[in-house]
């Protein structure tokens, strides 16, 4: 989407805030944000991370920043405000142009995979539930958002929490944990004889594996006992 002409602009409007004394702030900025990417590369590599995620979400946050220093560096190569707005107009339709339209079935994390989740947070212990759905994206979102696992669990910086075949390979074996947030329209029928629904919402289902998976003691999967949907 931004290709290469704003980590141009933002490297030369950068060069130029250190300059001028009034934009010290902005190089202070975009500084502090490379430091911390830095130290979270560092950290994730020492624990052996397959993806240094923290790292690489701080470009979402030195967006910003880039956009400031490149319509400064055009403003000074212009010497009219008017230029800078037109740049981050520019900018805005360009984003614009690249956002998906809000719609239910553009939504990773759909109305029925959602209320599916709730259902078994309220009943399981956010560790005994699995997700077998269609992308890694959306398997994230129940984990993360809907469910409310920590970012920095053993869980959650293991890709294979989220693979979808990784998943599947799960629910074929008796491997791993003893529910999952299924999306009924992907699952194999495979998996369907080896789980009975415990709720149903639309094409989502909380499922359970017909033989269990031992629990380890001292452990619990079960908040409240649930009750399986006729």
């Amino acid at each position: 989407l931004l290709g290469w002409w704003l980590p141009a602009l933002a490297a030369a409007g950068l060069a130029m805030a250190a300059r001028d004394q009034r934009h010290h702030p902005l190089g202070i900025f975009a500084a502090a944000i490379a430091l911390q990417a830095g130290a979270l590369w560092f950290i994730a590599t020492r624990r052996g991370a397959d993806t240094p995620y923290m790292a690489i979400k701080m470009t979402y946050l030195a967006i910003y920043p880039m956009i400031a220093a490149a319509v400064l560096c055009v403003s000074r190569f212009a010497g009219r405000r008017s230029i800078a707005w037109l740049v981050l107009a520019l900018i805005a339709v360009a984003t614009a142009r690249g956002t998906p339209s809000d719609s239910l079935e553009s939504r990773i994390v759909s109305r029925d995979l959602w209320h599916a989740g709730r259902w078994a947070r309220a009943r399981f212990a956010p560790r005994c539930v699995d997700y077998l759905v269609a992308n890694a994206g959306t398997a994230y979102w129940l984990h993360l958002a809907v469910l409310g696992n920590p970012r920095a669990s053993e869980r959650s910086t293991n890709n294979d929490t989220f693979d979808t075949q990784r998943a599947f390979e799960r629910w074929l074996t008796d491997g791993g944990p003893p529910y999952a947030i299924a999306n009924l329209d992907v699952i194999p029928v495979e998996i369907r004889a080896r789980t009975r629904v415990l709720h149903l919402e639309g094409t989502a289902a909380i499922l359970e594996r017909v033989t269990a998976t031992p629990v380890a003691a001292g452990e619990t999967c079960a908040v409240s006992r649930p009750t399986v949907a006729p």
